[in-house]
């Protein structure tokens, strides 16, 4: 049953029209949803739990995610201890069927590091909406136009996690049964959320985005960042390339406004 809701392909992944249709957007043609990470608290035995507790001193589940912009989970990896690396838990997925196309990729945080099947924001540059927010002005480089256009659609990560959450209440609470069917119950409830996605409309399933956004960034790690020198050149290119036509539409859509 659950390969029939959670489904990895190219028409699963098919961007809905308000976006590839939208010409702040179109640079991002390619991409096929965002990837992220989560922590989910866990239940586990006292003789094992010092790989399961993770950066902020909670033993957790380091469950990967990848997500379309239709709000559905598309992958999903569960079963990782909350110390190990975001990284080596994708490099895991890589083995284990996550099979991006070539010239397709994820939107995905830095702390993935930028590689074949994974666009990621420009370091040294602000990215989280929230910085944006903070900052009070509009993007004044290229880069910091596709770090905004970037954190917006990857945002549709922190929205679902937050919104499982709200919505499945165990996935916040210690589960009192085993490790082996804590991992099946997120795998379950992945599922689930794509069923219910299928009947109903994002109106009813997402209450308030912002508080959604908000319950996800609680559990959240703190993003690392990786060396430059490790960034895939090719794909360096394409963001730079995106980052170039990001900046073009903005600059001809102002100027068109003020004319």
């Amino acid at each position: 049953m659950y390969p029939n809701y959670v489904k990895f392909d190219l028409e699963s992944c098919k961007q809905p029209s308000r976006i590839s249709e939208d010409p702040k957007y179109r640079p991002f043609h390619s991409a096929l949803g965002a990837l992220d990470g989560v922590f989910i608290p866990a239940g586990v035995p006292s003789e094992l739990q010092s790989p399961w507790r993770n950066r902020k001193g909670f033993l957790a589940q380091n469950v990967l995610a990848a997500v379309n912009f239709n709000f559905e989970f598309v992958y999903v990896l569960a079963g990782w201890e909350g110390s190990a690396h975001d990284t080596r838990v994708f490099n895991d997925a890589t083995s284990k069927g996550l099979k991006i196309a070539k010239k397709k990729y994820f939107l995905a945080d830095a702390g993935y590091g930028l590689r074949h099947g994974l666009m990621t924001p420009f370091q040294g540059t602000r990215y989280h909406l929230k910085e944006q927010a903070n900052a009070g002005k509009k993007p004044s480089t290229n880069k910091e136009l596709y770090n905004l256009r970037h954190a917006t659609l990857r945002n549709i990560v922190e929205r679902i996690f937050g919104c499982i959450k709200r919505k499945f209440s165990i996935l916040q609470a210690l589960p009192e049964i085993e490790l082996k069917k804590q991992v099946r119950l997120v795998y379950a409830l992945c599922m689930l959320w794509n069923f219910i996605r299928s009947h109903e409309s994002m109106d009813n399933l997402f209450d308030d985005p912002d508080e959604d956004a908000r319950t996800y960034r609680r559990t959240r790690m703190d993003t690392d960042t990786v060396n430059l020198d490790e960034e895939d050149s090719k794909m360096n290119a394409r963001r730079e390339r995106i980052s170039r036509n990001l900046w073009k539409q903005y600059v001809e859509y102002n100027y068109n406004k003020k004319s």
